[in-house]
Parts: structure tokens; sequence; C-alpha cells
């Protein structure tokens, strides 16, 4: 399913979202590449409202066996109170939420689809967004997951924060001409098919070198290793350029461990980091506060106490694992270890102040939480207990991915 927006009534237009299109479906359907029929791709042009995109969706998810593919092109829009992401139509108007689709009924029809494999790509602005609304997990999908294991993989042109691009003079915006690139010329060193894992570290090693804005992905059970197209740079090595800017393609575990991670930790409301290059100050801080060697790549972190610098306590997730800093000491939890990782939590209600009507008020200093591991323990105040309801979720997610994949958080990732 591909969809694009390029004519608006009240938005600047945007004409790269029709060549989007058109260049993404002419290589999907390449009989060279051996891809898809024609008859498996539809598309969507300049849908008026938020209908025209969904009732296709919704059939298309409907009839998906193997897998889903949702591409979308046009202008992604966040709407007040709560910045919640949308889409926009060709009738969209800023501060007139109703007349834009809200992503998250796309996800949902995209996350009830029984194919094994869902595959996302959002080329628009603030498109990291999509990651709360695809991997959150409420009990309609927990149960879908029981009967049949769902892979979702999304792949966004821009994080959260970040506007993307589409150059004047160009066919297509930046990254969906990266995109039909790497889909086109495949990627050296990569097997004989291209997984999307493979295109999405291709992108966004690509795109770390120019002004555009940093590609994000997530993925959740695997749904990386999807092969979408033949590779045709197969059997080519890898080349590396005497300034050293090639970076090889990231080794698949490891960039699965970090979408795992940043799935677990999105469905928390925690804090979850991308490799973006943005907020590169505010990062080498929290890697200074919290110990974290320039070795490992910062997923995630959630605090707490701060503001009323009473016992506060970070907590920081890498891709190997967890690092407390306490007011005065540091704990550093390998994820091979989490087993041997506590905590307890201490409400003292009925200390602190009152209310009004008489009712006693915990404040954030009688609430404390301890964490216990190998013999050591931190206590920090946790007045709204975010790091103990983080940690309750947090534990049994992890337990879960070692179970399915014990490989990945085995000793060697001490």
């Amino acid at each position: 399913m591909l969809i694009g927006t390029a004519a608006y009534q009240s938005l600047p237009e945007i004409p790269h979202s029709l060549k989007n299109v058109q260049g993404l479906g002419q290589i999907l359907t390449d009989r060279e590449l051996g891809a898809l029929p024609p008859h498996q791709v539809t598309t969507v042009l300049n849908p008026a409202a938020s209908d025209d995109i969904m009732r296709p969706v919704a059939m298309a998810a409907a009839e998906a066996e193997d897998a889903l593919l949702v591409y979308f092109s046009g202008h992604g829009m966040l709407e007040d109170p709560d910045d919640e992401f949308r889409l926009g139509v060709t009738t969209s108007e800023v501060g007139k939420a109703w007349t834009s689709l809200r992503f998250a009924h796309l996800a949902d029809a995209v996350k009830q689809s029984r194919a094994p494999t869902r595959i996302v790509v959002l080329d628009c602005c603030f498109s990291g967004r999509a990651f709360a609304d695809l991997m959150a997990e409420d009990a309609q999908v927990l149960r879908g997951q029981l009967a049949n294991r769902m892979g979702i993989y999304c792949l966004a042109s821009s994080a959260e924060t970040k506007v993307s691009r589409a150059p004047r003079g160009h066919d297509y915006s930046a990254f969906t001409g990266h995109l039909v690139n790497v889909l086109r010329d495949g990627v050296r060193g990569a097997g004989p098919a291209l997984t999307m894992a493979d295109i999405g570290d291709e992108i966004c090693r690509i795109m770390r070198y120019t002004d555009d804005p940093a590609p994000v992905r997530c993925s959740r059970d695997s749904a990386g290793g999807f092969s979408l197209v033949p590779n045709r740079s197969h059997g080519l090595v890898a080349e590396t350029v005497e300034d050293d800017l090639y970076v090889p393609p990231h080794q698949y575990v490891s960039a699965a461990i970090k979408d795992e991670l940043r799935r677990i930790l999105t469905a928390q409301k925690a804090t979850v980091v991308f490799d973006d290059g943005s907020r590169i100050g505010k990062i080498g801080k929290l890697r200074k506060t919290g110990g974290i060697p320039d070795t490992e790549e910062l997923v995630g972190y959630v605090k707490s106490g701060w503001l009323q610098r009473l016992d506060p306590c970070l907590v920081a997730f890498t891709e190997r694992g967890l690092y407390v800093r306490g007011a005065s000491n540091l704990l550093h939890v390998p994820y091979s270890e989490l087993d041997r990782l506590s905590h307890l939590t201490v409400v003292k209600a009925g200390a602190g102040g009152g209310t009004d009507l008489g009712d006693a008020t915990p404040i954030e200093s009688l609430v404390t939480t301890t964490l216990t591991f190998a013999g050591r323990s931190m206590t920090f105040s946790d007045g709204m207990q975010l790091i103990t309801k983080t940690l309750d979720a947090f534990l049994p997610a992890m337990a879960d991915l070692r179970s399915r994949h014990p490989a990945w958080l085995g000793a060697g990732t001490r």
C-alpha cells in the first residue's frame, strides 16, 4: 500500500510525494528484481479525507497473508493539546485536528492484520512519533500475539521532533530518494536478499553524512529480518574509503537488540533516544552522569527526584545493560544478569502534608525505592514511582526477549 499526498488546499504542496509513490511502485514491481506482482501493490494518491486512506489500508490489512507494507509520503502534523501525530490529507488545515488522519487509527489497522510481518515506512515530518502507536501493546494486540506472533518494522524519515526534507530540483524527497537507490542498487556486504534491517541500516548509514535529518527505525519480533527484494549488490565486498567516513552496515543482532529495547521503553513512556545527531550536548551530560562508556550506545532513560533534588536517580538503558546513578553511587547491571536485580518501593503514606479535605498526601521524600544487585544496594526518591513502574514492566519484557533470543542477551553482552 503506497500513499502519497502531494496537493493540499491549505498547506504547502509536496510534489515529491507523487513521484515518491510512483518510483517505489516501479521498484517493487520491477520484473528484474523479481519482487511483487503489480496487483499486490495498491496506490492512493491525494486522499481528500481520512477515510480515503483508512478504507484501503484496512482492506489490505485484512487480505495480507505473508506481509503487509504501508508507505506514506506527505505532511506529518502535530496537533495540540497533546501533540498527537497525524497524517495530512489534501483538505488538512493547521489547528483543525479533525481535518487530518490520526496516525493511531492507521497503526491499529496495521496491528490488527493477521499477516506475520507488518512494515510501515513514513516519509513525513515528525514521523518518529509513529513508534509509540505502532509498538504499544493493548489488550486486543496481546490476544493476537498469543495466536500469531506479530512482527512490526517501522522506518521513519525523521525523529519525533524533526522535519523531513524534499529538496527542490530533485525527483524524490531526501529520504525516499535514498530508499529507492538502496532498493534498486542493493547493499554491498549484505546477503542475497535485502531485509528491512539491511535497508534501514544502509539508509541511516548514508544519510548520517548528509545535511538531511537522520532516519530512525524500530522493530518488534525480528520483523527487520523480513526479505523485501533481491540484493543486486550481493557478492560485492563493502568498500572503505581513506578518510574512514564509510561505516559498515550494523550487525543485525545489535540493531535488533536496540530496536527491541526502544519498543519496550516506548511502551513504558520512558524517554527514548535515537541516533539522529540531535541533543548531542544533553546526551553527553547523561553519559557523564550515568557513567556510560562511549563504547555503548544510549537507548533510553528515566529519571526521578532531580527537580526536587531529593536523593535523585537516573536509570539509563544502553544496548548492553542498565546504568543506575544515585546521589553518590553507581550500579551497572548487564542484561545477562538482570535476574539478579531486585527492587523494593516503600511508601510512607500519611507522613506528609494534608489536603483541604484532611487526606494525607505523600510527597516525594516519603516514597523511596531500593535497588539491589550483586550485594550492592542503592536507595533513592521515587515520588511518582516512575522508575519502579518502568522496571516492573521492563524486567519481564526483557526476560521474554531473552527466552526468545537467548544469544542476544547472553554472557557475551557484558
